[in-house]
């Protein structure tokens, strides 16, 4: 089963604005912050606050952040929490964030966190079994009214094979119903269009991935990736445009995005993301229009023993994939999530190498 959570936190974390008009024809960076005491994993975006969540300097507990997409400010959420590794964030209202936390210390967390979006304080609001049994892999939440989390599960004591989990979570992060098919490995990722309807990936069990239309809480035909193409992330921007971002996984790793038709989640076109193939796997992706979306990983830089990455991020315009936009030359960079809070302000997330420090702080940048 290949389906893993692939968002591994490896340096500081860097929140960049990113200044996407549909008439934008070139990206660049305007301004960058450090901010130290979380090395965050991941955002999400409501349209007055994002909320970052990642672990402390410490790496002993989960650690959340505000960031106002106005200003681009960045301050630490209250309190901590052992179970935000840097799972999803997703906002089902201006109140409240819901993310998702799995692996861990020992591999022993699965669980979904309420995060308030006025003091970033974080509760967890359903706590699965281990992860041994349940991994929640993202959430996402079509209305105010419900949310989607999804992921795989198995019999206690059993850890392969997985089932493909689906869960309906209420605003408040409460899990109201779960769905476990014993078909697939997995179900992830998940994006949607409306309030009824949303794309979904699964993982079936020749370890060969689909898509999905998800309407009313029913799933309808699938529709399969080319071989070798896992999807990590998706997003939609109404039932206009739809894209997942994933790789490639042959004889070389290839970050790539590929276009879903809403209608009926079909896949399309396939674009190469000029990122680097480092094996880290640092991908986000946010769609903001109904002409574009941004992509966010890391590029190298140098060779040899001076070889290191830096964070950038392109954009995604018609089909066409725009040249890589540096987000930060910090050591070690790399951009790991991205989440917009309106059609001209998305912030990415990600992490440095900072050698005198005992782990790696944050990025906060706005262009």
């Amino acid at each position: 089963m290949l389906r893993t959570k692939l968002l591994a936190i490896t340096g500081a974390i860097a929140v960049v604005a990113l200044a996407t008009t549909a008439a934008h024809a070139s990206v660049t960076l305007k301004a960058t912050t450090n901010v130290t005491g979380i090395q965050a994993g991941s955002v999400g975006c409501a349209s007055t606050t994002c909320v970052v969540v990642g672990v402390d300097a410490d790496h002993a507990a989960g650690k959340t952040a505000l960031l106002n997409p106005v200003t681009g400010a960045v301050k630490l959420g209250s309190g901590t929490l052992a179970g935000i590794y840097g799972g999803t964030v997703a906002c089902p209202n201006q109140t409240t964030c819901l993310s998702t936390a799995y692996g861990g210390d020992n591999d022993q967390i699965s669980e979904i966190t309420a995060i308030s979006t006025k003091t970033g304080a974080a509760k967890v609001t359903a706590k699965l079994p281990t992860s041994d049994q349940y991994d929640v892999f993202g959430i996402t939440c079509p209305s105010s009214t419900y949310c989607y989390a999804v992921g795989n599960s198995a019999a206690p004591g059993i850890q392969l094979p997985t089932w493909a989990l689906l869960a309906k979570v209420s605003p408040a992060g409460k899990i109201l119903s779960e769905t476990i098919d014993k078909s697939y490995y997995a179900y992830g990722p998940i994006a949607c269009e409306s309030s009824s309807t949303c794309v979904v990936g699964r993982e079936t069990r020749k370890t060969e991935f689909q898509s999905v239309l998800l309407v009313n809480g029913k799933f309808g035909e699938s529709h399969s990736y080319a071989t070798n193409y896992l999807p990590f992330y998706a997003s939609c921007y109404s039932d206009k445009l739809c894209y997942t971002a994933g790789i490639s996984d042959g004889a070389t790793t290839v970050p790539e995005v590929v276009s879903l038709n809403p209608k009926t989640g079909a896949p399309g076109k396939t674009l190469r993301l000029p990122f680097a193939d480092t094996g880290s796997l640092s991908l986000g992706l946010a769609c903001y229009s109904s002409t574009q979306c941004v992509a966010v990983g890391e590029i190298l830089k140098g060779t040899g023993s001076n070889q290191t990455t830096e964070a950038a991020y392109v954009v995604i315009t018609s089909g066409k994939v725009g040249k890589a936009v540096v987000g930060s030359t910090e050591q070690s960079s790399a951009f790991t999530s991205v989440s917009c809070a309106s059609s001209t302000e998305c912030y990415a997330v990600g992490t440095y190498f900072a050698a005198d420090s005992s782990y790696f702080p944050t990025i906060v940048g706005k262009v």
